[in-house]
């Protein structure tokens, strides 16, 4: 099921975006029975408050937090989908750092933006992780996909990338992915 941040009202909270990607699930086993309805857009519903940004915590903080909790003993096993998912979200977010250092235009940056959110949506329609996996990367993927939507809708505010390079980064401690680092280490 793909999850297109288009049809999220603005703002989007980061607990909604959770909850629907918890809705979704990549997980066979959280796929609904009947598939043909499975086809339509994830949306969230109108009534999702707005964040007051002087109160609410930040994706960034949200992120570490999460992150935390999230960590296995040993990583997870990961799938096709989820390794090319991840390394195609690192080459736009490697992007997305000379944003930060103002090298990239706004189109440029809503460009880099819009491949992590397709990335995800590709990761959210292909893989296959049992349930406790599934749940961990669905928390990484809330805080890639906040961030690559504001990085979209306003393109010259370039805060969001520190906490996806941080979801990022996270990635290989959580999953099984023997040749991260070598794929990673050439993409810059």
């Amino acid at each position: 099921m793909a999850i297109s941040t288009r049809h999220f009202p603005r703002p989007m909270t980061l607990l909604a975006l959770c909850i629907a990607l918890a809705a979704a699930g990549c997980s066979e086993r959280h796929a609904p029975a009947n598939h043909s309805a499975a086809a339509a857009p994830v949306t969230a519903q109108a009534s999702v408050a707005p964040v007051d940004a002087r109160t609410a915590p930040t994706p960034h903080a949200h992120a570490a937090h999460a992150a935390a909790a999230a960590l296995p003993a040993t990583p997870w096993a990961s799938d096709a989908p989820l390794r090319d998912g991840m390394r195609r979200m690192h080459q736009a977010i490697s992007a997305l750092e000379h944003a930060e250092h103002r090298h990239l235009d706004a189109a440029q940056t809503t460009a880099a933006a819009q491949q992590v959110l397709v990335a995800a949506n590709d990761m959210i329609a292909n893989c296959k992780l049992p349930a406790a996996p599934d749940a961990a990367l669905h928390g990484l993927l809330a805080t890639l996909l906040t961030g690559a939507a504001a990085l979209r809708d306003k393109p010259d505010d370039t805060s969001p990338v520190a906490s996806m390079r941080d979801a990022v980064a996270l990635y290989p401690r959580m999953f099984e992915d023997a040749t991260w680092q070598a794929d990673t280490a050439t993409e810059r």
